[in-house]
This record gives C-alpha cells, structure tokens and sequence, in this order.
C-alpha cells in the first residue's frame, strides 16, 4: 500500500491544461479596444490563449486574424480568416476575405470569395457593387455589367452602382448609355466630384454634343466642386503641417535633411559633368542633349513648372542660363 501511494505521489503526471478563457462580452469589448489602440502584438496573444481550448471560435479568430493583417503578417491573416469561415461560413466573412485577397493581388481568389459570399447573400447590393468594382477594373467589362444591373435591381437609387455602370458602358465605346448612366447617378448623388468629372470627359467623347453645353458643364462643375475640394487639400495640408510633415518627422530634421539631400545632388552633378558647369538645369519640358567629350553636360529635367520668374525655357540642347 505504502508503495502504491509513493508512486502515485511521485509518478508521472499530465501536463496542467490552462484553464479555459471565457470569450465574452466583457473579453470582446477588451480585445476590440486594444485593436483600436492598435496594440495588435497584444491582441494575438489574448486570441490565441482564448483559441488552445476552443480553436473554432469564428469572432475570436476574426480577430486574430485582423491583428495579423495589420502587422504585416499576410499569410498567417488570411489563413485564420478561412478558419474564420470554416467554422462560421457567412456572406460577411467571405467578403472579407475577398477584401483581403484584392489587397493582396491574388484577384481570382477575391471574385471567387465575393461569388460566395453572394451565394450565401444574393440580395446583398454592397457585395455586387465590390465585384462589379474589381472586375472593370480587371476590364471583364461584360461580367461587371452584369454585375452593375444585378444590384440596381435590388436598389435602383443606388448611385455607386450606375456610376460603376457608367463606366463599364464607357469603356465599351457605348459613350451615349455612358452618359445617361452617370447624369442618374449625379441626380441621386450631385456632389460626387468624380462621377461629375466623368461625364465630362464623356461628353468630350459624343459626336451629338454641342461643345458649348461641356464648357458650360465645365463651369458647373467648378462651382460645385472646386471651393471643396481646396478646403479638402487645405484641411490635409494644415492637418500634416501639425504632425510635423508628411510622415511624422519633424520639421527641423526634416529640413536638415533636406539641405543634405541639396548638396549631394550638387556633388553628384559636378562629378558627372566634370566642372562646375553642371549646375546648368533644364526646366519642364526641356531637352538636355550632351555635346560630347570630356566635359560634356548632362543636364537634369527638373519639373519646376510655369509661374517661378524664370526666363522663357530654351530650346533643346541649350544649358539654363
């Protein structure tokens, strides 16, 4: 008896099991803020505690695989996503997993998933706009069409969608459809700024078009468009100038570089040239043509643009005086 209870006491045992997490609300609104902190490294780690006992938990797996996704990791991403799928087989996942595939380049895979998803969902008008989207943009201008007309039946004052159909119709040569497709969508939606310039290149296109109705249409669409679209890029310039630049860097280093940047582009064109007479500099639109031998010049186009106070561009093959 004494020997039965030692080997039981000191005989080998089964690793401990970690105890279950409970996914629940409180678990769920926790991960969801993390990934809106973008903390996604400890978003992993919560999911897949959460997934050794339960390994078929669509929502934790979506999760899991969104925090990958952002951290670059494309391929472990996805392939938790179609776990997603496999244990919760819904239209919304496999839409998302078309969105994903898209990103990535791998197009047939995403019409495969958007085909699925509108199997699953055939009224769904957002998953036949997306695939109509990707295949014009893949010209299968016949399966977009389809595409186009399938969700106006389901939602005729969709305005996305006779926009995309206008489009697909353009791109056909059936410049007339075209036209009458994208002023519906313009009637439903007038102050989308891309349809509108659309129509316009459209109209450009028409043989019944009198060229004083598109100028007058140019000048509608400077006074509906243009004052918001500066105040967008004013909004962006201003928003990027608070970050300290383009990328978060910091002015002062950011000109710092910039100067360095400016020397070495000095360096650069005097070792080519071979004398100081590298400096020379062809505005836009100018033609530098070397003269040969030892000396000769190679002049860099430089988009300066019109407007700078500068002297009318040479002609080709004479240096910026």
């Amino acid at each position: 008896m004494l020997g039965s209870l030692i080997k039981r006491l000191l005989g080998s045992r089964a690793p401990a099991v970690p105890d279950a997490v409970l996914v629940d609300g409180p678990w769920l609104a926790e991960t969801l803020r993390l990934q809106q902190q973008r903390a996604h490294a400890e978003v992993v780690v919560r999911c897949e505690t959460a997934l050794k006992n339960a390994p078929d938990q669509a929502n934790v797996l979506n999760l899991l695989s969104a925090a990958l996704l952002a951290q670059g990791k494309t391929k472990d991403g996805i392939r938790h996503l179609r776990n997603a799928i496999d244990a919760d087989p819904s239209a919304k996942a496999h839409a998302q997993l078309g969105n994903v595939l898209a990103a990535t380049g791998d197009f047939d895979g995403a019409i495969a998933s958007y085909r699925a998803a509108l199997a699953l969902e055939p009224e769904s008008v957002e998953a036949w706009s997306t695939l109509g989207a990707l295949l014009k943009a893949l010209a299968r201008y016949d399966e977009a069409e389809e595409c186009c007309a399938a969700g106006l039946r389901l939602d005729s004052t969709n305005a996305g969608l006779k926009y995309t159909l206008a489009t697909v119709l353009f791109e056909q040569a059936r410049v007339a459809e075209a036209i009458a497709a994208v002023r519906e969508s313009l009637a439903l939606q007038p102050d989308n700024p891309a349809a509108h310039s659309a129509l316009l290149r459209m109209l450009c296109y028409s043989d019944t078009t009198d060229p004083a109705d598109v100028f007058r249409e140019h000048r509608a669409w400077a006074a509906r468009h243009a004052a918001a679209l500066e105040a967008r890029r004013l909004d962006v310039g201003a928003a990027r100038l608070a970050r300290g630049g383009r990328h978060g860097q910091p002015l002062r280093d950011r000109h710092r570089g910039g100067a360095a940047r400016d020397r070495r582009r000095v360096r650069r064109r005097r070792a080519v040239a071979g004398d100081a007479e590298a400096d020379a500099r062809v505005p836009a639109g100018g033609t530098g043509v070397p003269t040969g031998g030892r000396r000769s010049v190679v002049l860099r186009v430089i988009n300066e643009g019109p407007g700078h106070g500068r002297s009318p561009p040479p002609v080709a093959g004479e240096a910026w005086r």
